[in-house]
């Protein structure tokens, strides 16, 4: 690839990017939904751009979900219950300690519901949603 090249597409994913800057928030599932979209859209782009495919398989899993509307329901409920956790809480998913946390919650229901409908395995789910999680809440804090 020549420096031209390199440049346009330098200008391209950022002009993408700024368009991601403005975050809905967690308040609706339909503003969030179609927000994500627009950063899979980006990201599968940048994706193509690499040699490995590690991260073509983590915005096709995340496609899966959001593609899916009962996926993405009980996503968007993971998300919203875990919204305003500390993170230490969040960062048990996963972990032995995940029924103790999360005992007004159960968990691991909503993790195999998400599994079931799209075909990942709960442990794929569960890094999933801590990585989106730790994704939003970092545009978040970057907002206030």
């Amino acid at each position: 690839m020549g420096k031209f090249q390199i440049v346009m597409l330098l200008l391209k994913f950022g002009r993408r990017a700024a368009a991601l800057l403005d975050f809905p928030g967690l308040e609706s599932s339909d503003a969030l939904r179609a927000w994500v979209v627009r950063v899979l859209d980006f990201l599968a782009d940048a994706a193509d751009q690499t040699a490995t495919e590690a991260d073509d398989a983590v915005v096709d899993a995340l496609e899966k979900i959001v593609g899916n509307d009962a996926a993405w329901d009980g996503m968007y409920g993971i998300m919203s219950y875990l919204r305003d956790k500390p993170d230490e809480e969040i960062e048990v998913l996963g972990t032995s300690d995940t029924l103790n946390v999360f005992s007004d919650f159960d968990m691991p229901a909503a993790v195999a519901g998400i599994s079931e409908k799209v075909g990942i395995d709960p442990l794929t789910i569960i890094s999933l949603i801590l990585m989106a999680f730790r994704f939003i809440r970092q545009f978040r804090q970057n907002r206030e």
